[in-house]
């Protein structure tokens, strides 16, 4: 017969005894003490099945249930002092089977499990919870499954102002600026390119020689992607159009209007083109006695015809242009012969 039959039995006897009645069973020995344990329940069995990821360690609260995980470089305020107790006195808490891919403590009834390094898998461990309050007594099963830490992708991304107002046949180049937390490779791409331009899908250059003839090329969006993931620049409109600016001359340098006879004239004009472009001159109504250079517009001559005493030229107007075709003309002048 077991030890709780024969207290059962015991118990029965004593009850029976007091009652007056006899029975045929006798046992002595039917002390406080074994009816105490008689009715004293067993320890609470209590299991929990947690998940965690690699490079964290998770933090089990058998006080409470609660538990969370935290990254490996992280802390946080764990009671390490004072002894939880109940109405019947203290309460303890001792690991009785350690991890085996794992570390644990516990302390003031919070489990901390950390996993190996680079160990995925399951993983156990079990807790005795001791009390002088036999209904606060438990036995803890803690299972551990530790899983690989989830890909989580960092998008890239781009910038750039890019150019949206150009003249005719300009060279045209722009590249954006993007980057990727992750270091993944990038790759570019491009939404309604302009037909006079190429586009490097590594670098994300767009380039070309602008067309001669006026046009607007619009809701032109580059992008960048990391194989996952894309960022994109704001759409822009690329405005071709004349913007050359013309040439002009230097008002300061002012011509000459005498010329003695067997006496040399000579003037230069100064003139300037703002976008640096190359210059060519032109003469209206030069004089006979008179040279023109047209690279640099000097007007250069001699009057030593007597005739030509006391006579004054028509009226001479030097201009200038740029290779667009844009010009300027100086104020029209004349030479009087003395």
């Amino acid at each position: 017969m077991g030890k709780k039959s024969l207290l059962k039995t015991a118990f029965k006897a004593c009850l029976i005894g007091a009652m007056g009645f006899t029975t045929a069973t006798v046992i002595s020995g039917c002390s406080a003490e074994d009816l105490d344990e008689l009715f004293e329940p067993d320890p609470q069995n209590i299991s929990y099945d947690i998940q965690m990821i690699e490079n964290t360690k998770m933090y089990l609260d058998l006080r409470t249930g609660s538990y969370y995980a935290i990254d490996l470089n992280e802390t946080i305020d764990v009671p390490t002092t004072g002894t939880p107790t109940t109405d019947y006195g203290y309460v303890t808490y001792n690991i009785t089977k350690k991890p085996d891919h794992g570390v644990a403590y516990i302390v003031s009834g919070v489990v901390e499990y950390t996993p190996n390094t680079g160990y995925l898998g399951g993983d156990s461990m079990k807790v005795e919870k001791d009390s002088e309050d036999p209904y606060e007594r438990a036995n803890y099963s803690i299972n551990f499954t530790v899983k690989e830490k989830p890909f989580v992708n960092t998008p890239p991304s781009i910038a750039g102002l890019p150019a949206t107002s150009i003249g005719f046949n300009m060279s045209y180049t722009f590249t954006p600026v993007a980057s990727d937390p992750d270091g993944d490779v990038l790759t570019f791409a491009i939404e309604n390119q302009p037909d006079w331009c190429t586009f490097d899908t590594n670098t994300g250059t767009l380039s070309g020689t602008t067309p001669s003839t006026a046009n607007a090329y619009p809701s032109i969006v580059i992008a960048v992607t990391d194989g996952t993931d894309w960022a994109y620049l704001p759409a822009f409109t690329i405005t071709v159009e004349d913007t050359n600016q013309a040439p002009y001359f230097d008002e300061n340098k002012v011509p000459s209007t005498v010329v003695a006879l067997g006496e040399e004239y000579d003037y230069t004009p100064i003139a300037h083109d703002p976008d640096g472009d190359p210059l060519t001159f032109s003469i209206a109504n030069k004089p006979t006695w008179c040279t023109f250079d047209e690279t640099t517009g000097n007007l250069n001559g001699v009057p030593t015809d007597e005739n030509l005493s006391g006579t004054t030229t028509a009226p001479i107007t030097i201009s200038v242009f740029d290779d667009k075709g844009a010009s300027d003309a100086m104020s029209s002048f004349s030479i009087t012969i003395e």
